[in-house]
């Protein structure tokens, strides 16, 4: 299954390249577009027209809360695609991709990814503050950055980390809760194992991915 997070913008329409390109690449696979209460939503009838599902819950908790509403509303589903309106599928992942529990789509080219490397201070305690309400410990080393967060995950990792209460996890804001929220899905899956992942690039890009480099994070 497939899950966009989706703030529309008509002046920078990337939905319907995101979701044309799923339905190109990976024809047979559910799409849920969660709209992040966009203000425009005349972009519903084009991903309708392609076969997706629009989830239109008002979401203004960004990516984080999308992710977790097409988890729990599609439990029965073995594995999530999580990416933004701005990722866009370039070709078709391999079999083996399925049988890796969590695979993230970038690092930045000159990022220590292992840490809260770029972050100015305020992500740093507004994380320790979200973990606290979770069972998931807090890190300051030793977990990789989930750029965007954009990530295929497996549905008992999701499920893993809902039981430690991942999931409380509120993201209100691009700063500290985005920046904070890359790290934090980080650290959530270092609690269930998974410190090391591939990454998506050889088959999901998005508008800025000059910024990144291939190969493990």
């Amino acid at each position: 299954m497939i899950i966009i997070a989706c703030k529309y913008d008509p002046s920078r329409p990337v939905i319907q390249r995101a979701v044309a390109s799923a339905r190109k690449f990976l024809p047979n696979e559910k799409i849920l577009v969660v709209d992040s209460d966009s203000d425009d939503k005349s972009y519903f009838n084009d991903v309708i027209a392609m076969g997706a599902e629009i989830a239109d819950i008002k979401n203004k908790n960004y990516d984080t809360a999308a992710y977790w509403y097409g988890y729990k509303n599609n439990r029965n589903e073995k594995f999530f695609f999580c990416m933004h309106d701005s990722s866009y599928f370039v070709a078709t992942p391999p079999k083996e991709l399925y049988d890796t529990p969590v695979t993230t789509f970038m690092k930045w080219k000159n990022q220590n990814p292992h840490t809260w490397d770029m972050c100015i201070g305020p992500e740093i305690e507004w994380g320790r503050q979200q973990l606290a309400q979770t069972s998931v410990p807090f890190l300051h080393t030793g977990f990789n950055m989930v750029f965007g967060p954009i990530f295929f995950v497996q549905s008992h990792i999701l499920q893993q980390l809902e039981e430690l209460g991942f999931d409380k996890v509120t993201v209100e804001n691009k700063v500290p809760g985005v920046g904070g929220s890359e790290r934090l899905w980080g650290i959530a899956f270092a609690a269930v194992g998974h410190r090391d992942f591939p990454v998506l690039t050889p088959w999901i890009s998005d508008h800025r991915a000059h910024e990144y480099k291939e190969g493990k994070t």
